[in-house]
């Protein structure tokens, strides 16, 4: 009878950590500490929505996990307070706009989609709620070679915040228009090793293709060379995205992707 009893405040403790999760931006900080004004780091966190609701955290305590070098809001975490400690659950980085850059401001409003669901919630703010029928987002209008469908499915999978385009969502039709995008980190893309072997490797290449999770897939062999003007591959990736390349057919050509530095 104990165990279950014991068992019981458990499941309650963990539900009561979970529905009080609230989200923060993270911003590094570097300055000098004590009477002998040694060098110490640390990070300003400040929980959206609301205003002056700002404490901080120790880098010796959370570097490993938050990292360094990254401004106010380029980091957000969800998490609680246990018995005195911050407890963080999830850490979402956020994707750089090339041509322009956030600006927190309190009249911002972040969002995420629930889990196994259709429905869209505001951070920090449980009665806002809708459901939602599809996603867009902004930055393949600013990124070249950027792979929509790769951070669409990560917004409908629920490991994303955003923010919205004037703060607002379709109240009509249930579209959502992600603006500034921030995916959960560490981002594993766990994917398997193509089987990609030619049977005459000195005169054929190996062609893939890539899914919306980013993992590619061997789609046949191609003879090398078959279109030379392949050779002249002058693309690049603006700040904040790396070049991604692999031969993709039909003429073994590079198919290159913009993906985010996470």
């Amino acid at each position: 009878m104990k165990i279950i009893f014991k068992l019981i405040c458990l499941i309650l403790l963990l539900n009561k950590s979970i529905v009080e999760s609230k989200y923060y931006g993270v911003e590094y900080q570097e300055s000098t500490c004590g009477t002998n004004n040694h060098p110490c780091s640390f990070y300003n966190i400040k929980e959206i929505g609301v205003a002056d609701a700002v404490f901080k955290l120790d880098y010796s305590h959370y570097g490993d996990l938050l990292g360094k070098d990254f401004k106010l809001f380029e980091k957000v975490v969800s998490g609680n307070f246990i018995e005195g400690y911050f407890q963080i659950d999830k850490v979402f980085r956020q994707l750089v706009h090339p041509s322009r850059r956030f600006d927190y401001s309190l009249d911002d409003k972040f969002f995420t989609i629930r889990e196994n669901s259709s429905i869209i919630e505001q951070l920090n703010f449980e009665s806002n709620s809708k459901e939602m029928i599809n996603v867009y987002q902004t930055y393949g209008d600013e990124v070249p070679n950027f792979q929509s469908s790769w951070i669409i499915k990560e917004i409908l999978d629920g490991n994303c915040i955003f923010t919205t385009i004037n703060n607002l969502l379709s109240t009509s039709q249930g579209i959502v228009e992600a603006d500034y995008v921030w995916v959960a980190i560490p981002d594993p893309v766990g994917c398997a090793q193509p089987k990609d072997k030619c049977a005459f490797p000195f005169i054929l290449t190996p062609t893939y293709t890539r899914d919306d999770n980013r993992c590619i897939t061997f789609t046949g062999c191609v003879r090398i060379l078959k279109n030379p003007l392949c050779i002249f591959d002058l693309s690049s990736c603006p700040s904040f995205y790396k070049k991604v390349s692999f031969a993709s057919g039909p003429d073994a050509c590079p198919k290159v992707y913009c993906d985010p530095v996470l």
